[in-house]
This record gives structure tokens, C-alpha cells and sequence, in this order.
């Protein structure tokens, strides 16, 4: 995996396209109004700026022009600005050398003039230059020297551009643990300044360092933390991406369970976003752990349809990704000749693109290939090749696995020391950074060694140690494995007893593994053909028994006495009544329960046509939004740089605010309008969503001195459902607490002692499961109860909620067969109880 490394660049674009035109052609206006004169220059550059984006060319045209009248009418700053976007220009055109003698000319001019925060700038653009020529060394000593004069102006944004950029530099020279620290000051200073957009930027870089070090538990400390930032700001697309970052991080960790969980969830989003790449990525991930669980058929399924959609948009990375994954898939199957193809073309294209990570994983595969035909010298140069890529990468996971297949090649050599040396050496890395998988495999390699060499009581705990794993995790491949490797062990030492249970146990694995969808599919015939034959018998036993009843009845018409006939008949009579009043009875449940779904059909529609509607309306608002927001952005922005209007930059920053109130209500009608029916139900545990909501949330609690007081029981029973929406629901109720603690916290009438409390119960209760939470906040009004659950309902004051987060909730909470309540009072506090029916065992 690549890192998106954000180069930051002093000078920011971010206008809308139509805002652009719209400030360029004011500025055109006014240019045509001008002689020549310093005003003429400074429009220049102004326009020079603005087209940046929209073309280079034109930078470079009216660059060259405010160049030409500054040297004119002798006006240095405006020669220091014109050089100054003319680099931007080359920088943009990738002509590097061309865009540092523009900027050194600038950099000479500001520094006669000694305006600091130009020359910051510039140093700062001149590093960035050489970063991109690859001179790490040059383009340090520029953004140091950038970071020395921000400090000493305490400019805090240009401060955390050139951390974020020495982090930069730091990751591709593979110093990851500089990278790190570059980063994390970046990241503080982005705290202070409440920029969230750089603190998810720097935080997924930080996630990523992480993960190249091997440390994935702080890696998805600071994936979960872009999670929740990305959450608040709306980004769904970062949002789908962390996701999947986070399921990386599980999937490494051999948390399978919840890598598929969360890879689910991103391809659910990407889908909804109609994000083809998105798409593509989440099917692959989804594909290698049920390749990992033994589940080859699925895992190649995902495999290809994830190719699919990456060879149809031209994301050739992804093509190759996909083609040795798929080689995997036919190596299990011991089809080594189509395996080979996959790896060679996946090969070619890692070769091309210069992705040495993705190159070494598919040089180590080939290897694998070479040792299945015990080829043995051609399988170690391959494993040789792969590891020195991945030492040069510093990808700690990659040698391992790379030290464990050379260790397997010395095993097959019969070389059985030197294999061990190998395989411990791989064990000690996959335990430093916490792999299950791969210490459940690599255990269990080792295991197989020592039986090799007669040493069976040290065979034991490693052989243990893998199994126990391998369950753990469910890997169906590792277990067979496992299984196979107790066979050995016991059939040596002759034990045959035992030797025979687990050949059995590991035949009974293989099976399930490889003939899986042959059983399906004969299970789904043997199914169809019982049915059909019983519709037959039952066709057959009812024409019998019609027969049957004719000739009784034929018999006893012929010898019944006119007493028993009048009997029979009082008989049938009575029970004909009976029979009336069973059908009235049935009729009369039928018309309620068909009343009872026309209600429903109507309260549905009723729903879905606002549901319609208001996405219709989020729509038609979203792009005018748009354009508002960017223009009034330029407008903030052109006035902090040359006006300075304190009350107009106030109104701006007022209206910015409501513009980006305005999209989280978009955002959540695009939620309620659509299906909340999720598709993944399963047995979880409500404490640990509970446990998931706060620990995602716990430093806005703590940052506002709000306690959190916990009783959840121990012996909580499972319920049925998705956890990630509970954990939604329950990550609503806290914020709604927390903010109706705040607001009572602002009142003037308030003791100043006044202590800020939530509290989470959870408990048994019948057949239910129960999960309360109450806290001391403002209240609610009695008369307003019933209206909280109804959409666009708040209670809270302008900019502070859409409305629609108590709806939402209630729909995932009633999809989950159960309810939600509140009871509250006015300046007391609120209480929410949830109730869910426990999973009938």
C-alpha cells in the first residue's frame, strides 16, 4: 500500500471553479481599467494566483507580464510575487529546475525586503522542489530553515506544513520513526488550530508509518481517530477509505472476524457512493481473508470480481494486486502452471510501476511455486530477491515471511538446523508485531522441524501453540495443516491411536476445504428431489384416501339404520356449525391482519415519499451549497490577506459556519432517505458497542470534564443484529448527552460546582437485553416527548443538530425487533432505554 502523502503546498487552492471566473473576471475588469502603475502589478499577480489551478499557462502569462512592469516601474515586491507564481507555474508543470530559479530570484528579493513570511514561504516551495527531484538532503535543510523563521513568526499553519513535509521526506527515505515524530508535531499544532481536515491528513499518515513499522495496534489507534474526525466533517469517501484501513489493520493482526466486519462496511459505502475503485479495493480485501479462512471459493469470486471493475477503470496496481492473489488461489489447488502465469503478469506490472512492496510479495509467491516443484535453488533465489525488497522497504512482516520460506527450503534439503535458525528468526518477528496468523503458521513450520529432527517433546508446544491459534481464528488452511502435522508427529513416536484421530480430523478439514461447493450443490439437488417426492406421495396419499372414503361412505349409506343416519346427520350438523363459526373466526383475523398491512403499506410509502423527497431536496440544495461556500470562502480568504476587516471577515466566518451546518443536514437526509436495513445480522455482545461508542468519542468527555460512570453487567446475553449501527445508535445518545450537559453547564444560574455526569447501565431483563443511559443535563420538556423520534426534530440550538440522529436511531433499533424510550424532566436530566430481545438458544 502506497502512502497518500500530502505535500502541502504554501500556496492553497481551493476555490470552486465558478468562483474562480468569478474573481478572475473582476479582476480582468479592473486590469483593462488600469495603466501602468504598481496597482496594474499587483492585479497581475492576483490574477496570476487565481488561474493556478485552472491553468499553468496562463500563470505563466500574467507572471510574466507583473515580471516585466515590477523591473519597469522598479518595484521589487511585486518582481519578488511575480517570480514567486512563476515557480508555482513550473513546480505544477513538473519542470523542477525551472520553478527553483524563479523561486531562488524570489527568495533574493523577499530577503532584501525582509518580509519573513514570503521568505518562509519560498524556503518552504524551494524543499518541496528538491523533495520531488529526490535531493532529501537539499530539501531538509530548506524546510528546516523554512520551520526555524514560522517559529520564530509563531505561524502555526506554516509550522505544521513543515513538519508534515519533513515527515514526508523522512517516510520515503523509509526513517519511519522520524516520519512519525514529524508527523505527531504536525498533528499537535493542527489540534490547537481546530484544522480537521490536516488533523485526518496527518492522522492517516501516522496510521500509515505505523503500519510499515509493523506496529498495528498504534496504527489503528490513529485509523480510529481519522474514523471519527471524518465522521464529524462528513467525508464519506475518507470515511470508506479508513474503513479499510482499519480492517488492514485487523486482517494483520489476525483479527479476521472483524477485518471482514469492517471490509463489509466500506464496500457497503463505496457501493452506496458508486466509488468503482472503492469498490474494487473492499472485494479484494474481503477476498484475501476468506482465502486465509480456507474459503478458496468465495476468496476467488471476490478475486475476480474485484478485477473486473480495475481493469474497466484503468487502475493497473490494483490489476496486478488482484492477479497474484488469484495465483495464490491456484497454488492452493496445486495448479502451479496457472499460478505462474498469474504471478509473472502480476510481476510485470509491479516492475513497470516501480511498486517494489507489491514486487516483493509476488517474487516470494514465485518462490513458492519453484519450492512446490522442489526446485529448490531457483525457490531460494527468489525468496532472496523478495527479502531484500522488503528489508529495503523496512516491511519487518514481509522478511519475516521471506526468512520463514528459506527456512522451509533448508527443511526440504533435509538441512534441518539451519531451516530452524530460519523459522525462529520469522517466529520472534511475527510475535514482536503480534500476527496470529502468521505465528499460528510459522508455530506450527517449526513444530514440523523438530518432529524432522526426533526432538518431539520440543515439537509439542509449537504444534500446540499453532492449532490453538489457527482455531482462534477460524483459518481452515492453518488447521488442516496443523491437523496433519499431529498425525506426523504421533505416528512417529507411535502412538497409532492418536496418529489415526488426527489424520482423520485433518481428511474431514481437507474436505470441507476443497469440496465445499460440490457439497453445496449436491445438498441443493438432494434437497430439490426430497421435496418433489414428497409433493408426489402427498399427491398420491390424498388420491388414496379420497378413494378410501367413498367406499366407506357408499358402505354405510348402504347398511346404516335411519337412527344412526339421523345421528350422522345431527353429527355433520353440528359440526358444520362449529366449522361456520371457526371460519368466521379466521375470516374475521384475516380482514384485521390485511387492515393492519394497508396501514403499514400506507405509513411505508408515507415514509418512503419523504424519504424521495428529501433526497430530492438534498440534491437540488447540495450544489448551489457549493458554489456559495466557495465564494464566500474567497472572500474570507482575500480579505485576511489584504483588507483586513475584522467585522467582514466575522460575517464571512458566521456564514462559512451555516454553509457547513447546512451540509451535515444534507448529509443526514441522505441518510434517512435511504433503506436502513442493514445486510450483515450476527450475534454480538451490546457491551462491547457500548465500550466502542465511548472509547471512539471518550476525548470530547474528557477535554469537557464530563464522568462517565459504567455499570455494565458481566453476564449481558448476545442479541441479534448489526453492531456497527448499535454502536451508531449508542454513539448518537452519548452526544446528545454530552451536549445537553454543556448547555445546562452555560447557564449563569448554574453552581459552579456543578458536577457534569452520564451514566451507561446495562442488564438482563426477561427476555430482553437492556441498555439505559441518563444523564444530568437540561431536560426535555414534557410536551415535546413524543416529537423527538420524528425526523427534522431538535431541540438543540441553530448549528448544533440536523434532527434526524434520534430517527435514525429509532429505525436501527426497530430493525433489531426492539424499542427505545426516554423519560425525562425539564433542568433535571434525560434517560434513553433500549431494549433488545435476547438470541433464543
Amino acid at each position: 500500500m502506497k502512502i497518500n502523502i500530502l505535500i502541502l503546498l504554501l500556496l492553497l487552492l481551493t476555490s470552486s471553479l465558478a468562483a474562480e471566473f468569478t474573481k478572475t473576471d473582476s479582476l480582468q475588469f479592473k486590469l483593462s481599467t488600469l495603466d501602468d502603475s504598481i496597482e496594474k502589478v499587483e492585479i497581475l499577480c492576483d490574477l496570476a494566483k487565481e488561474v493556478l489551478s485552472e491553468s499553468s499557462e496562463k500563470t505563466i502569462q500574467y507572471g510574466n507580464e507583473a515580471l516585466q512592469l515590477s523591473q519597469k516601474l522598479d518595484y521589487p515586491k511585486g518582481e519578488a510575487r511575480a517570480n514567486k507564481y512563476l515557480g508555482f507555474a513550473y513546480y505544477y508543470q513538473q519542470q523542477y529546475e525551472t520553478a527553483l530559479e524563479y523561486h531562488f530570484a524570489s527568495l533574493e528579493l523577499f530577503e532584501k525586503l525582509e518580509i519573513k513570511k514570503d521568505i518562509a514561504d519560498v524556503l518552504g516551495n524551494i524543499g518541496i522542489a528538491y523533495y520531488q527531484m529526490e535531493d532529501f538532503e537539499t530539501a531538509i535543510s530548506y524546510i528546516s530553515r523554512s520551520l526555524e523563521i514560522n517559529q520564530e513568526l509563531n505561524n502555526k499553519s506554516g509550522m505544521a506544513n513543515a513538519y508534515n513535509n519533513l515527515g514526508n521526506i523522512f517516510f520515503v527515505q523509509n526513517e519511519l520513526g522520524r516520519a512519525v515524530q514529524f508527523y505527531s508535531e504536525s498533528l499537535k499544532i493542527h489540534q490547537e488550530t481546530n484544522n480537521t481536515s490536516s488533523m485526518i491528513a496527518t492522522l492517516s499518515n501516522i496510521g500509515i508509518s505505523y503500519d510499515y513499522l509493523s506496529n498495528y495496534n498504534k496504527a489503528l489507534e490513529a485509523y480510529k481517530s481519522t474514523l471519527i474526525l471524518q465522521d464529524e466533517i462528513g467525508d464519506r469517501i475518507g470515511y470508506a477509505s479508513t474503513l479499510g484501513n482499519i480492517g488492514n489493520m485487523h486482517h494483520k493482526l489476525g483479527n479476521f472476524t472483524l477485518a471482514l466486519d469492517y471490509y463489509f462496511e466500506a464496500l457497503k459505502l463505496n457501493r452506496e457512493m458508486e466509488d468503482s475503485l472503492g469498490i474494487a479495493t473492499s472485494l479484494g480485501n474481503i477476498g484475501v481473508v476468506y482465502s486465509n479462512l480456507g474459503n478458496h471459493d468465495s476468496a476467488l469470486g471476490y478475486y475476480l470480481e474485484s478485477l473486473e471493475i480495475k481493469e474497466k477503470i484503468g487502475y493497473r496496481e490494483g490489476v496486478a494486486s488482484s492477479y497474484n492473489n488469484i495465483g495464490l488461489i491456484y497454488e492452493k489447488l496445486d495448479d502451479f502452471d496457472k499460478a505462474m502465469d498469474y504471478f509473472n503478469e502480476s510481476a510485470a506490472i509491479y516492475e513497470e510501476l516501480g511498486n517494489k512492496e507489491g514486487l516483493a510479495a509476488t517474487l516470494g509467491n514465485i518462490g513458492i511455486i519453484y519450492k512446490n516443484r522442489e526446485d529448490y535453488d531457483k525457490a531460494s533465489n527468489y525468496y532472496e530477491q523478495s527479502m531484500m525488497l522488503y528489508r529495503e522497504i523496512g516491511n519487518r512482516s514481509g522478511v519475516a515471511i521471506s526468512l520463514n520460506n528459506i527456512g522451509l527450503i533448508y527443511e526440504k534439503q533435509g538441512k534441518y538446523d539451519s531451516a530452524l535458525n530460519y523459522c525462529l528468526d520469522a517466529l520472534k518477528i511475527y510475535k514482536e508485531i503480534n500476527s496470529k496468523q502468521r505465528i499460528a503458521n510459522c508455530s506450527n513450520d517449526v513444530g514440523t522441524i523438530y518432529i524432522k529432527m526426533h526432538q518431539y517433546k520440543n515439537a509439542l508446544p509449537f504444534l500446540r501453540e499453532g492449532l490453538s491459534l489457527a482455531q482462534e481464528i477460524d483459518a481452515k488452511d492453518l488447521i488442516k495443516n496443523s491437523y496433519d502435522s499431529f498425525y506426523e508427529l504421533y505416528y512417529q513416536q507411535g502412538n497409532y491411536k492418536k496418529a489415526l484421530e488426527y489424520f482423520r480430523l485433518y481428511s474431514t478439514e481437507k474436505d470441507s476445504i476443497f469440496t465445499r461447493e460440490s457439497s453445496e450443490k449436491i445438498a441443493e439437488m438432494q434437497t430439490k428431489y426430497e421435496t418433489e417426492r414428497k409433493e408426489k406421495e402427498n399427491k398420491q396419499y390424498k388420491l388414496e384416501l379420497e378413494t378410501e372414503k367413498l367406499v366407506k361412505t357408499r358402505l354405510n349409506f348402504s347398511l346404516a339404520m335411519v337412527g344412526v343416519l339421523v345421528l350422522i346427520v345431527f353429527f355433520l350438523y353440528r359440526t358444520k356449525i362449529k366449522a361456520n363459526k371457526l371460519l368466521a373466526s379466521k375470516v374475521e383475523e384475516a380482514l384485521e391482519k390485511q387492515r393492519n398491512q394497508q396501514q403499514i403499506i400506507v405509513h411505508q410509502a408515507s415514509l418512503s415519499s419523504l424519504g424521495e423527497l428529501a433526497a430530492g431536496i438534498a440534491h437540488e440544495i447540495n450544489q448551489p451549497l457549493q458554489n456559495i461556500a466557495f465564494i464566500i470562502e474567497n472572500m474570507y480568504l482575500e480579505n485576511k490577506e489584504n483588507e483586513q476587516n475584522s467585522e467582514f471577515e466575522k460575517d464571512t466566518k458566521d456564514i462559512l459556519e451555516d454553509v457547513d451546518r447546512i451540509r451535515r443536514i444534507i448529509d443526514d437526509i441522505r441518510v434517512f432517505s435511504r433503506d436502513q436495513k442493514d445486510e450483515t445480522q450476527k450475534e454480538f455482545d451490546i457491551n462491547e458497542s457500548i465500550n466502542g461508542a465511548y472509547n471512539l468519542s471518550k476525548h470530547l468527555y474528557e477535554k469537557n470534564d464530563i464522568k462517565i460512570d459504567f455499570d455494565l453487567s458481566e453476564d449481558i446475553n448476545s442479541v441479534l443484529g448489526n453492531p456497527f449501527k448499535y454502536e451508531q445508535v449508542v454513539l448518537n445518545l452519548l452526544t446528545n448527552a454530552k451536549d445537553a450537559i454543556e448547555e445546562k453547564s452555560q447557564n449563569k444560574d448554574i453552581n459552579l460546582n456543578f458536577e457534569k455526569k452520564i451514566q451507561l447501565r446495562s442488564y438482563n431483563k426477561n427476555e430482553n437485553v437492556i441498555f439505559e443511559i441518563e444523564d444530568n443535563g437540561v431536560g426535555i420538556e414534557e410536551e415535546v416527548l413524543d416529537k423527538i423520534f420524528q425526523p427534522f426534530y431538535t431541540s438543540k440550538e441553530i448549528g448544533r443538530g440536523t434532527g434526524l440522529g434520534l430517527s435514525i436511531s429509532y429505525g436501527i433499533i426497530k430493525e433489531m425487533k426492539g424499542t427505545i424510550s426516554v423519560t425525562s424532566k425539564k433542568g433535571v436530566g434525560t434517560k434513553f432505554a433500549i431494549s433488545i430481545p435476547k438470541i433464543k438458544r
